[in-house]
């Protein structure tokens, strides 16, 4: 629990304060989940077999197992983790105006004090691509990393770059640092509760 809500429910309610029951699809092996997304009002609950629920089994793996299962009719798609219980159905608004013709993706950021993998540098045209931390010093843009609560992605685009992170345009969604807490770890989830009990994520 965090705060007095199961962390599930506040990526689930977020998802149904934008999207209808119908647009929205929550994948688990876990049936206690499962559970939890039908009470919370998901239509489209599936269980995850074995083969794509392993501690080895990437984002990429479960995306494709549910495109070839559910064959996706929309244009654009988001993914939204449920580590990330702070991003808001006007986070998801305000990032769906971004999307256009000229962009293949788009991902939320958080300015940057690390430096790790999710490092990404926005450049003069307005997209993401990948920052070298040997190169950071060199850079003029901002840097920012990728904060795991959106990602926006144009259906065939993904399917010909075979990966998420190998869209070749995406734009970022700038968000705050509390808004863009990513609970991986035990000091996360602290972080988190301190948040919520200070009022501090909203």
């Amino acid at each position: 629990m965090l705060g007095e809500i199961p962390l599930l429910s506040y990526t689930l309610r977020t998802a149904l304060s934008v999207f209808t029951p119908e647009q929205i699809i929550f994948s688990s092996d876990d049936f206690t989940l499962l559970e939890l997304a039908a009470k919370e009002g998901i239509v489209y609950r599936d269980k995850r077999p074995e083969q794509w629920a392993q501690d080895t089994t990437s984002t990429q793996e479960v995306l494709i197992y549910l495109y070839e299962k559910y064959k996706w009719s929309a244009e654009w798609v988001l993914l939204l983790q449920p580590t990330s219980p702070f991003r808001t159905a006007q986070h998801i608004l305000d990032s769906s105006l971004e999307l256009s013709e000229e962009t293949e993706g788009l991902f939320s950021v958080t300015e940057a004090k690390d430096l790790d993998h999710s490092l990404r540098e926005i450049t003069e045209t307005g997209l993401l691509v990948p920052t070298l931390p040997v190169s950071l010093s060199r850079q003029s843009g901002k840097r920012v990393r990728l904060n795991g609560a959106l990602y926006w992605f144009r259906k065939k685009d993904w399917l010909n770059a075979g990966d998420l992170h190998s869209l070749g345009r995406v734009k970022p969604y700038l968000m705050s640092l509390n808004s863009s807490v990513d609970i991986d770890t035990p000091e996360d989830f602290l972080w988190a509760q301190f948040l919520v009990q200070h009022q501090l994520h909203v």
